[in-house]
């Protein structure tokens, strides 16, 4: 496949810093595709999604640079993620502002127990970061290959240049280990 950088990226007038978003773009291209596909459940419109996440990374560089790969990579799925979510919202909108009347538009707004659970999964996630940077590198990247890039066993033993029998075993050395650290509280004895 041919990626094509877009034109934001072609457009950044430090070479180091095109040169660095535009290996950015080709490194976590399908990785881009498949965060925004899993929100949007279809292709249309996704290549708008990635190009709008890289304009608002673009302005991130300096802070990229400093973060390891796997924060990173999580860091660049969560920038399309939320890019996607927003597409689907404003989308959403338009549809049903089309349509409504009178005081439809309560249906917008987000019941209290759906605020409380984002709070709570914010919560939830910032732990899990804390833990993901105490874990051992090999840790780190089998667990961000299964849950943030979603990759089945077979490709994460490819990446990992294991079988795809042995994925299974070191996924589970690598959840204890994440448990252990969040439930010392950042203590590793592993």
């Amino acid at each position: 496949m041919n990626i094509i950088i877009p034109m934001a990226i072609m457009a950044i007038k430090d070479d180091d810093d095109r040169e660095y978003m535009s290996q950015l773009y080709i490194d976590f291209y399908d990785t881009m595709y498949k965060a925004a596909y899993r929100v949007l459940r279809k292709n249309d419109g996704i290549e708008d999604i990635i190009n709008e996440a890289c304009v608002s990374l673009i302005g991130k560089i300096s802070v990229m640079r400093q973060m390891e790969r796997y924060v990173l990579r999580g860091y660049i799925v969560t920038t399309i993620k939320n890019t996607s979510l927003n597409h689907a919202l404003m989308n959403n909108r338009r549809s049903k502002h089309m349509i409504l009347d009178g005081d439809d538009f309560v249906d917008f707004l987000p019941a209290d127990e759906d605020i409380e659970a984002s709070i709570v999964y914010g919560e939830q996630v910032n732990e899990m970061k804390q833990a993901l940077l105490l874990l051992s590198e090999r840790d780190r990247e089998v667990l961000t290959l299964k849950y943030l890039d979603e990759l089945s066993d077979t490709e994460i033993g490819l990446r990992l240049g294991i079988k795809p029998d042995s994925v299974r075993p070191v996924l589970m050395r690598a959840r204890r280990h994440a448990a252990k650290v969040m439930n010392r509280g950042g203590d590793v004895a592993s």
